[in-house]
């Protein structure tokens, strides 16, 4: 069974070290989950959280990282001190099960950010590349500067003026363009990446269906493609080329028969 999980904390990142090690960490996460190897440890992760809500909220407004949230039984832990344990979880999943090098890097940096925040988050190669550690001394130097409190609705602009996806306006962008912020991937490869899906997944069928017989398609969405003839098929696994044809004529069968080749040939060279 292939469900969807719809994370949207952090939709806001800008630093592409935050979003890094955002989406490998809880990939991370949950394929310990899923493969057992989670039940077998012995964790702070079978125990549950008290009012997670307001834990969450509370961990998000602490920039000190000394806010402890409290589990089952009055255990208390910072955010700070969860994330350690789980880089070691992750640390020892990736090398019993060994995973692909990407994985390894994932828990490499996940460790070396949480040592920066640790010790001076400012100046830590890793931690101060992440987002809210940016705009924490943005902010300090414009307050300091223009003599203002934290309160006062400017800061407010500038936390918005980071997240702003216009280079001109943006003060992560400008940041980025002095250097000033770490960057894992080149501008080149994220547009290449805009048109360009990873190869096994059904993006890449979805992708090829678009590009070589929009005009035989009707419409077309994450896990379907219905034909102009009134033939429709369903694409349920979110990592493959898997049809399951609905009804289809013998004209979209073939179409699809030759986008799944395609698209396994290009899998095929690209390894």
């Amino acid at each position: 069974v292939i469900r969807r999980l719809h994370v949207i904390c952090g939709d806001s990142n800008m630093s592409q070290l935050s979003s890094y090690l955002k989406f490998g960490a809880t990939a991370l996460f949950l394929m310990m989950l899923d493969s057992g190897f989670l039940e077998s440890q012995k964790t702070i992760f079978h125990t549950p959280l008290y009012r997670p809500v307001l834990s969450f909220r509370n961990i998000g407004r602490d920039t000190s990282l000394r806010h402890q949230v409290v589990f089952a039984g009055g255990l208390k832990r910072t955010a700070l001190e969860i994330m350690v344990e789980a880089s070691e979880l992750m640390d020892r999943f990736v090398s019993l099960n060994d995973l692909p090098p990407v994985w390894l890097d994932v828990v490499e940096k996940l460790k070396l950010t949480l040592n920066g925040l640790y010790e001076k988050k400012h100046e830590d190669e890793f931690s101060r590349n992440l987002d809210w550690v940016v705009k924490e001394r943005v902010i300090s130097h414009f307050v300091e500067h223009k003599k203002i409190d934290w309160s006062d609705p400017l800061c407010q602009c500038i936390n918005l003026r980071y997240h702003n996806i216009d280079p001109e306006i943006s003060i992560f962008y400008k940041r980025e363009a002095r250097g000033e912020i770490m960057k894992l991937v080149e501008d080149s490869e994220v547009k290449e990446a805009i048109t360009l899906p990873p190869k096994d997944t059904r993006a890449s069928l979805r992708s090829y269906l678009i590009a070589n017989h929009l005009p035989d398609i009707l419409s077309i969405g994450w896990d379907y493609v219905t034909f102009r003839d009134g033939s429709y098929a369903r694409m349920n696994n979110p990592a493959g080329f898997d049809i399951k044809p609905m009804s289809l004529s013998d004209g979209a069968a073939s179409v699809l028969k030759r986008a799944v080749e395609e698209c396994q040939r290009r899998l095929a060279d690209a390894r």
